[in-house]
């Protein structure tokens, strides 16, 4: 196996670390030698053993610059003359669940391609780039002056806007106007065809299909407003999650781990349709009714309580409602009509 380091950035407002993420590291170390995990900001103290269990190098640092800072500060930790010695050097990021298929399998087809670096997806939506959460740069690339420069001169990246547009976009055309060549191991011309924006909105295609090894984190709570039309259809994030399970290609346990305390219930509930139509009256005597079941209703408006009451009153009355509000006035409404 060639000498590999991946500099892996990691960033949770709280400071943990979750069972996704050591899955992760856990896939990366099948086909690395050593890893470095950059934290920008908090780690707690639970997530410092997590890492620690894997034996894997630490750097805590500020927040600043976001993923390109931290891969910059990463590159300095180690140093040019060391990173050197490596026959390649991996740059991602805790953006993406994986790998759903090993990490080799990607690498036993890119060895076969002929390029100095390259990726999982590219983008093709402003100029052709390879995506920056997975960035693999090989020895020749590693070695020369123009690598060094680029990220000794490197500018502090304030917003995600920018680090995208003058980070991840320019990357790959800096590199290759200096004369080295990209690749990426999904096929950019079959995607591009399929969608013009990012390809990773068809994250199920590529896992099913293509064998992609991961799955961007956002496919499971933007998909609403990427994909509502017939050409796609509905249901492909509850699909792909389906198959992971059905396959038992990945714990989707860790992808709701991350998702629920992280997202918005409405963000999830627009990409997996979690919408449940309870039994009518007619059939209550269906229902095992040793289970405890509540009901919470959130009432923001009054003029939305008669509204709701229409609907409530059709529960069945072995469940327990609660109604919740922000205001005394409201509620004091919400108890005369409901009482």
């Amino acid at each position: 196996m060639n000498k590999r380091l991946a500099i892996y950035v990691h960033f949770d407002k709280k400071g943990t670390v979750g069972d996704y993420v050591v899955h992760c590291l856990k896939g990366l170390q099948e086909v690395v030698s050593d890893i470095l995990v950059v934290v920008n900001g908090n780690l707690s103290d639970e997530g410092r053993c997590a890492l620690e269990a894997l034996d894997v190098d630490i750097l805590v640092r500020e927040n600043v610059g976001l993923d390109f800072g931290a891969w910059q500060e990463g590159i300095n930790y180690y140093g040019y003359d060391k990173i050197n010695n490596y026959d390649e050097l991996i740059l991602t990021n805790n953006s993406y669940y994986g790998p759903i298929y090993p990490f080799s399998e990607m690498w036993d087809k890119m060895d076969t391609i002929e390029c100095d670096f390259w990726g999982i997806n590219k983008n093709c939506q402003v100029a052709e780039h390879i995506q920056s959460y997975w960035l693999v740069f090989k020895k020749e690339i590693l070695a020369s002056l123009v690598f060094k420069n680029y990220w000794k001169t490197l500018p502090t990246y304030n917003s995600m806007e920018e680090a995208i547009t003058c980070g991840e976009v320019r990357l790959t055309t800096f590199f290759e106007s200096q004369g080295f060549k990209s690749a990426s191991y999904m096929d950019c011309v079959k995607y591009e065809a399929l969608i013009k924006d990012n390809p990773t909105f068809l994250s199920d295609i590529q896992v099913i299909t293509d064998r992609c090894p991961i799955i961007k984190r956002k496919f499971f709570y933007a998909y609403k407003r990427k994909f509502l039309d017939d050409r796609v259809g509905h249901g492909r994030v509850k699909q792909l999650l389906k198959f992971l399970s059905t396959n038992d290609l990945y714990d989707v346990n860790m992808i709701w781990d991350d998702l629920l305390p992280s997202v918005p219930m409405s963000a999830i509930n627009d990409s997996l349709h979690m919408n449940y139509i309870l039994p009518g009256r007619d059939n209550v005597g269906s229902v095992k009714l040793d289970k405890k079941i509540a009901c919470i209703v959130y009432i923001f408006h009054s003029e939305l309580i008669s509204y709701c009451h229409q609907y409530i009153k059709n529960i069945p009355q072995y469940i327990d409602i609660i109604i919740v509000n922000t205001s005394s006035e409201v509620l004091e409404l919400c108890k005369s009509t409901f009482q």
